[in-house]
């Protein structure tokens, strides 16, 4: 009776033997060994021992795909570096025929990038640069926003009210209560709301110059 081979940690092509699986038991009963191989692209597969010896398996199906697809072995990029990624592998993966590849990025992240990304430098991180600048860019906002107008916009204030006013002038508008007609004044302030009601357009535009004055210090002080 032969020796039964033992084919783990063996080698052949893009697969690594892991361990002996289930065997396959054919209808009639015979058996064939199979084994538990993990694919360099990360995905797992199970088949027998005549595949792998004879060399008709060398990988989980994506290199013969590859070669189906481009008439030739795909362009082996493990361990090049685009900016802050690092090829890893292949992870096996396919968008639309183009080649996807595990990438480290040096801020400890993992991601996957498309060949042609990586190479047309569009795809440099995972992302964490682009998050850093964006947030630089808020941070310059609000600092210049705090600067230049210390708690609230005062160039915002204006004279000339909006065009669907009511009243003609600006944070005044006219609201009915109980059946009467007032003139309610609302400004806001650090997102808080400050004014009431007055009876006469001449009392409104008051309480409104008295509130810019009170909460802008530098709003003129002529009424």
């Amino acid at each position: 009776m032969p020796k039964k081979v033992d084919l783990t940690d063996k080698v052949f092509g893009h697969l690594k033997v892991l361990h002996e699986g289930e065997p396959y038991i054919s209808p009639k009963g015979a058996k064939q060994r199979r084994w538990v191989c993990e694919c360099d692209c990360g995905k797992i597969i199970l088949t027998n021992t005549h595949n792998l010896t004879s060399g008709q398996t060398k990988s989980c199906g994506h290199a013969r795909l590859d070669y189906l697809v481009n008439k030739s072995p795909i362009k082996d990029l493990t361990g090049k570096v685009f900016g802050h990624l690092k090829v890893i592998k292949d992870d096996g993966t396919r968008q639309r025929r183009a080649v996807k590849w595990l990438c480290q990025c040096d801020c400890g992240k993992q991601t996957h990038v498309l060949a042609k990304d990586l190479e047309a430098g569009t795809t440099t991180s995972c992302g964490h640069v682009r998050d850093q600048v964006m947030k630089k860019s808020l941070a310059d906002y609000r600092e210049k926003y705090k600067r230049e107008t210390p708690g609230t916009r005062l160039d915002l204030l204006g004279k000339t009210a909006n065009k669907n006013s009511q009243t003609g002038e600006r944070n005044i508008s006219i609201v009915s209560r109980n059946g009467r007609e007032f003139y309610r004044v609302a400004v806001v302030y650090k997102r808080h709301q400050y004014g009431g009601l007055r009876d006469t357009m001449e009392e409104a535009i008051e309480l409104r110059e008295e509130l810019r004055r009170k909460y802008w210090p530098n709003y003129p002080n002529e009424k």
